[in-house]
């Protein structure tokens, strides 16, 4: 399998968890970094092994590089839309950490652009995996539940 490259935007406390989360999984090799603080960046970069010249300030620039396959999107809530719209136009596969959006209009522009781009959007709420939601989502296929008419 070859290696899922990754730019993170956003080198905030929760960039943190999904550095942790893609080294501990293995397979994924984090190549560039944003913040609009250049500190930051850089402070990031060097700590995740990324090189320097990649340690951006501006995502739009950093969404520049073809070998980016995915890009997670760990910036404060309010600013999740642009990043999250502007990485799906890119071509870039996003995984976007929770809430997804401060508004619905933004909420809908994010997967809008994914149904657009044919990428993936998946927002990082780490209960769509529970194993009692799982079991809860298969009822509610199978229609064991009957017809769900309010949730």
């Amino acid at each position: 399998m070859d290696t899922i490259k990754v730019g993170i935007i956003g080198t905030g406390g929760i960039s943190r968890a999904h550095q942790k989360a893609y080294t501990a999984v293995g397979g994924f090799e984090i190549v560039a970094v944003c913040d609009i603080f250049k500190e930051k960046s850089r402070q990031a970069a060097e700590e995740w092994g990324v090189p320097k010249k990649y340690a951006f300030t501006s995502y739009n620039k950093m969404l520049q590089m073809d070998e980016i396959d995915v890009v997670s999107v760990c910036t404060y809530n309010q600013a999740h839309r642009r990043p999250t719209v502007a990485a799906l136009r890119a071509g870039k596969h996003v995984f976007c950490e929770k809430p997804m959006a401060a508004t619905l209009k933004d909420a809908t522009a994010m997967v809008r652009a994914a149904k657009e781009s044919g990428k993936i959007l998946q927002i990082g709420i780490h209960s769509t995996f529970s194993p009692g939601l799982q079991f809860a989502r298969k009822l509610v296929d199978e229609g064991i539940l009957g017809d769900i008419y309010y949730s």
